[in-house]
């Protein structure tokens, strides 16, 4: 689930330093669960912390940021310091739901064309 703690890349980062982590959001019940699993992962290894949503998703870019002043609500240092706008990206969806299949990929090279968002650490969930 996140590439870094199964891939090393230890050496590079004696002692434990934090990575900035990209964390992929998605619509339905891939939100809440990505931000539970979260919750579980130490903040201060994994951060800055940086979002992904859909264009067409209203609703993961709030909880994420909900989650974010919740954390910092209690104390977290690192979470305090994160805004909104430099730390949620909101690309198009490669597909949507009931979407023909003829038209998968124009719209699939759209978003990877968009997707370029280099970060050593990622965490999304699969659905």
């Amino acid at each position: 689930v996140v590439a870094e703690a199964l891939a090393g890349g230890a050496e590079e980062r004696a002692g434990g330093a934090p990575l900035r982590t990209l964390v992929v959001l998605g619509s339905g019940g891939h939100t809440a669960e990505m931000l539970a699993l979260l919750e579980a992962l130490p903040r201060a290894r994994f951060s800055p912390r940086e979002y992904v949503v859909a264009d067409t998703d209203a609703m993961s870019a709030g909880k994420a940021a909900a989650a974010e002043a919740a954390a910092a609500s209690a104390g977290d240092e690192q979470a305090a310091l994160w805004r909104a706008e430099e730390g949620v990206y909101v690309l198009p969806r490669a597909r949507e739901v009931g979407q023909s299949w003829a038209s998968t990929v124009a719209t699939t090279a759209r978003a990877c064309a968009c997707a370029c968002l280099p970060a050593p650490a990622a965490a999304c969930h699969g659905g």
